[in-house]
């Protein structure tokens, strides 16, 4: 029988990542009921897709055998500098804005990826590096235009602000914005050559080269996927916060790892889901909005997200020790029937 054509279509870990989603939500509202108020959960899915949006770029790095620590400063950038393209000039249309962050972040991302792939730097180290080059670009480029002030929800355009406050034909924009990111992310890494050498090169690089694929190529693919993913959350993190700061973007490289992380990615590269890093961010957000809504001091938020890391960590690992033991089994079984 073939297996493989009963499959569900997600796995375990993502079913237990939904019902822990679900089992929380229950919790919170029966606890404060202002949870499951639409202002709330509107708040809870803006927030979830700026997240997501950037994790599905470090994922896409991940999965290729790399990590990118400059998403949370190259975010705050792109924020900072279209954002005050459009105090500077609201005539410019947002949508406009968009696609220019997209092409700003790719850039950034490429920067990264030739750093890595051409010049054969670690890339904990290449983007520890531009990580704080990012942070001291923004600093100076706020200080250079705006005198060091902080961009305010009263020097940003109603429209501006629509882009994640906006609805069509009653969907909010948010909601579309991640499902067209999602079903165009899925259509590439699972039914393109390109999506299917990303992972290849994650899981046997060396082997992937010796199969004839560009692994510079990919590389540099995969990094410039990462700075699209974080220029577009730039610009959205500024329309849905009205504000643009020299520090925006701090700490968010942590949160979208462990929102990967937490999804199923291996930290050694070769496998990861959209839908489970989805999830992850889904997790990540909830439990942030709890803190608020229960009331909790948000000193609690990094040491429960450390705690959601390391747990998502040992689960990974033990889901790939039973993976490996599995397949052991079947090759010594396969062997045995051989020769027997």
């Amino acid at each position: 029988m073939n297996r493989g054509r009963y499959r569900l279509p997600i796995n375990l870990r993502e079913m237990t990542l939904l019902c822990t989603i679900l089992i929380l939500g229950i919790a919170i509202t029966l606890k404060n009921p202002v949870f499951a108020s639409p202002d709330n959960l509107f708040s809870v899915l803006s927030d979830v897709t700026i997240l997501a949006i950037v994790s599905f770029g470090q994922m896409v790095v991940m999965v290729s055998g790399g990590i990118d620590l400059s998403v949370g400063t190259g975010m705050g950038l792109i924020g900072m500098v279209f954002g005050l393209v459009h105090v500077f000039n609201q005539s410019i249309s947002p949508v406009f804005l968009v696609a220019m962050c997209a092409i700003a972040g790719a850039t950034l991302g490429l920067f990264n990826g030739f750093l890595v792939s051409v010049g054969g730097i670690v890339p904990l180290i290449a983007t520890l590096a531009t990580m704080n080059i990012f942070r001291g670009v923004n600093v100076l480029v706020n200080a250079a235009f705006y005198r060091g002030q902080y961009i305010g929800a009263n020097k940003l355009s109603e429209g501006f602000m629509a882009l994640t406050r906006g609805h069509v034909l009653g969907i909010p924009l948010v909601l579309i914005y991640i499902a067209v990111l999602f079903g165009v992310g899925l259509l590439f890494l699972r039914h393109t050559y390109t999506g299917r050498y990303i992972y290849a090169i994650g899981t046997n690089e060396e082997g992937a080269r010796m199969a004839g694929i560009s692994v510079t190529r990919i590389k540099l693919l995969a990094y410039a996927l990462s700075g699209l993913c974080f220029g577009l959350g730039g610009i959205l993190w500024v329309s849905r916060y009205a504000t643009a700061q020299s520090d925006t973007g701090l700490g968010l490289e942590f949160t979208a790892v462990t929102a990967a992380i937490v999804g199923g990615v291996s930290v050694m590269g070769g496998s990861g889901s959209l839908f489970g890093v989805l999830l992850g961010a889904v997790l990540i957000s909830v439990m942030n909005n709890a803190l608020s809504v229960l009331q909790i001091s948000q000193f609690w938020k990094q040491a429960i997200l450390g705690l959601v890391l390391l747990t998502a960590i040992l689960s990974n690992k033990w889901a790939e020790t039973r993976s490996s033991a599995r397949k052991l089994v079947i090759a010594r079984q396969h062997e045995g029937a051989i020769h027997g």
